[in-house]
């Protein structure tokens, strides 16, 4: 395998230098390090430079990223950065809560300028320019950021619903489980049936990771399960079906998915640390299979059945299966599956420490050229990926390099260069997955023959299968692009909505517990009441009024804009 490595980086480097642009060659700039703040890292290597797209790039334009872990709160280094105006060449922000203030402290250049003549920039960014322009927090329209992994591009991605072991399904006849009710009856005939995990601990009926700094709203995510789309986070969330806002307490399914988790608490089928459980915790406890189901956190089965797998458990692996509300499924509700145009909370400034930032925007235009994109989410062609009768298709070699998860799958250096504006979804340019990790060729080469014949029972052969009725699934789905719908939700940070939003976002939060934990149907619904009384005394319509006029206004300016480019 070492020379295996050796001749990719060889063939990498013989590429690269013939294919060095004239004016590079001519201006010889100094090498240009860059660091790139992260919340984590799973690779290795800290720096591009010991990487093989890495060098490619290196060579093309003597720019290296390295990376630094922040090692602390994002909100707090974020924060200090901002305070002490000690800011990175390029700051990674989540928009709707620090964009005011990291703009209005100084710290975004404006890029109308730098992007002027970068055509494949513009090209390739066309639907999500005005967008980008539309966070400008002093309303002038100023091109202040840009964003990378186009958002959660769900009509591609998982549904992060619930992982489910796949010898219990197995064992209960592979029910198609769809509903809240389904999950309850299942999971109590499951805990009989599996006392026990692997090494002799009590099996957990679900798990939930309410511990994690997003896991506050996991219970009204069900929401998305049907009609409605939108971070939950804020007081209201998105009628995909009505175009419209609505308070998230006004609609029926949140109410059912509080009332689900109480029932399995009550029934001792809820993880009895859920609420001090981070996703770190429940991968410790996959790893033995003790949990029969996780709720939400669907991008860790495929490290963890790679873990049951070399411990000789492979079918207890853990597979992706819908959840839907009871009423979503009565009323006939459409799962709607998102098209995110733009994901503020990955969102990108190049702010006045930048050295050289006519050198970053260089590097982002060649990034967004059909070259450059496939190069930095594809790798090399004939090493990493061949042409198969028109389909761009992984190499077996890579393939086996992922599964194994070491050194030299991460020497590659795919995912490194995303930060610097590489979408989700389709690569526009030749019609494939943006990413390699995103062709179905590649998904059904990391399913192992557990979940292989998991899929069969069910008559699919992708687990995406499932949410589409045409192709042998059992929920019906369909597509929404969403383009402003996140930008209306976004409160000035001195505002009185923003004030309320946040009142209301505690005011949930203290009754979570108090929920999930009633003792009876009584003290349920005397909570749920109780909770309901607060939210309407804190006047949620402020925030849902003030949400629906600029959904209004951001959509005509919108449409206007994509009007004007065309």
């Amino acid at each position: 395998m070492k020379l295996t490595r050796i001749l990719a980086l060889l063939i990498t480097l013989v590429v690269a230098i013939v294919c060095i642009p004239v004016g590079f060659a001519e201006e010889n700039p100094e090498e240009y390090h860059i660091t790139m703040y992260c919340e984590g890292r799973s690779s290795p290597y800290s720096s591009t430079a010991d990487t093989i797209i890495g060098q490619i790039i290196k060579e093309k334009f003597n720019i290296v990223l390295d990376f630094e872990v922040m090692g602390q709160d994002w909100n707090e280094f974020v924060n200090q950065r901002l305070v002490s105006q000690d800011f990175p060449e390029i700051a990674l922000l989540r928009w709707d809560f620090a964009g005011s203030n990291w703009v209005n402290g100084g710290g975004a250049l404006e890029l109308d300028e730098l992007f002027a003549n970068a055509e494949n920039i513009k090209t390739l960014n066309k639907s999500r320019i005005p967008l980008w322009r539309m966070d400008d927090p002093t309303g002038q329209n100023r091109l202040l950021k840009w964003t990378y992994a186009g958002g959660l591009d769900e009509a591609m991605g998982p549904r992060n619903d619930v992982m489910v072991r796949a010898d219990v399904l197995k064992a209960l006849g592979y029910p198609k489980l769809r509903t809240l009710s389904d999950y309850i009856d299942f999971l109590k005939k499951a805990v009989e049936m599996f006392p026990t995990d692997h090494e002799g601990n009590q099996t957990i009926g679900m798990c939930v990771p309410f511990a994690e700094a997003w896991g506050v709203n996991l219970v009204n995510i069900i929401a998305e399960k049907g009609s409605f789309t939108g971070c939950t986070l804020f007081p209201t969330m998105y009628n995909c079906a009505e175009d419209t806002f609505v308070d998230i307490l006004e609609i029926p399914s949140v109410k059912e998915a509080y009332q689900f988790f109480n029932t399995l608490y009550r029934e001792g089928l809820l993880d009895g640390e859920v609420f001090t459980t981070t996703c770190t915790e429940i991968a410790e406890k996959m790893n033995t299979a003790q949990p029969i189901c996780v709720w939400y956190p669907s991008w860790m089965a495929t490290s963890i059945n790679r873990n049951l797998t070399a411990n000789g458990w492979e079918e207890s692996s853990y597979i992706a299966m819908p959840v839907q509300a009871d009423s979503q499924v009565e009323n006939g509700e459409l799962r709607y599956l998102g098209i995110w145009q733009g994901n503020s909370s990955y969102s990108l400034t190049i702010t006045p420490a930048a050295k050289h930032p006519e050198r970053i925007v260089e590097l982002m235009d060649y990034l967004a050229s059909p070259e450059g994109l496939s190069l930095v989410t594809w790798g090399i062609e004939g090493v990493h990926y061949t042409w198969e009768d028109g389909v761009k298709t992984p190499t077996p070699e890579f393939v086996e390099m992922y599964k194994a998860g070491e050194d030299e799958y991460y020497q590659i250096g795919l995912g490194d260069f995303d930060m610097l504006g590489i979408p989700d979804g389709l690569n526009p340019y030749d019609g494939e997955p943006v990413h390699i990790t995103g062709a179905q060729a590649f998904t059904q080469e990391l399913y192992n023959d557990a979940i292989r014949e998991t899929l069969a029972a069910y008559g699919i052969d992708l687990e995406e299968q499932i949410w589409n009725t045409e192709k042998g699934g059992w929920i019906e789905s369909t597509h929404v692009n969403l383009t402003v719908q996140p930008s209306a939700q976004v409160f000035d940070p001195d505002s009185t909505e923003a004030m309320v939003s946040e009142q209301l976002l505690q005011n949930r939060n203290n009754y979570m517990s108090t929920l999930i934990t009633a003792v009876d149907d009584a003290a349920f619904e005397a909570a749920w009441e109780q909770c309901l009384a607060d939210h309407k005394a804190l006047n949620p319509e402020i925030c849902t009024n003030y949400v629906l006029e600029r959904y209004a206004k951001l959509t005509a300016e919108y449409e206007a804009a994509i009007a004007a480019a065309e």
